[in-house]
């Protein structure tokens, strides 16, 4: 199965003050969050995302290009936006997510078409799951088909 893996920031960074945030989102909905905060602990979260919202992060790949991006060379300290999508048990000629990965600046992927999009519906996924404290962006409103499990 497909999975789509997005991490920001670093927890062992003094001028990070939100820590690690870890987001998983597989192609059937299930959605994992990790927030490794950098004062320390970590808090984890689950939940589903339906149809709709992952249909929204195919358009948003799609318009991106993904795995297409820029090249970066981040600034020691500067936060960095990483995303992975692995094929799994896709088959040729499937519908799915383009597999491969893109690392980008935190504030540069807004004017960037698709990739603002995609890290719109990701970090308010984000926050929705993990609060303020992750760093991210609420997303608002939040699309109706996410739904918590924990």
């Amino acid at each position: 199965m497909q999975t789509l893996s997005y991490q920001a920031g670093n927890e062992h960074n003094p001028q990070d003050p939100f820590g690690r945030v870890a987001l998983e989102v597989d192609a059937s909905g299930d959605v994992r969050l990790d927030h490794h905060p950098w004062s320390g602990g970590r808090t984890r979260r689950t939940a589903r995302v339906g149809a709709a919202f992952l249909a929204e992060l195919a358009a948003a790949l799609d318009t991106a290009g993904f795995p297409a991006a820029p090249q970066v060379m981040p600034y020691p300290g500067e936060r960095v936006r990483g995303l992975t999508i692995t094929d799994g048990s896709a088959r040729p000629g499937e519908a799915g997510w383009p597999a491969g990965g893109a690392d980008l600046l935190w504030y540069d992927v807004y004017e960037m078409p698709g990739y603002g999009r995609l890290f719109r519906l990701l970090d308010g996924l984000a926050a929705a799951l993990g609060g303020p404290d992750t760093g991210a962006p609420a997303l608002d409103p939040l699309p109706e088909d996410v739904r918590p499990v924990d």
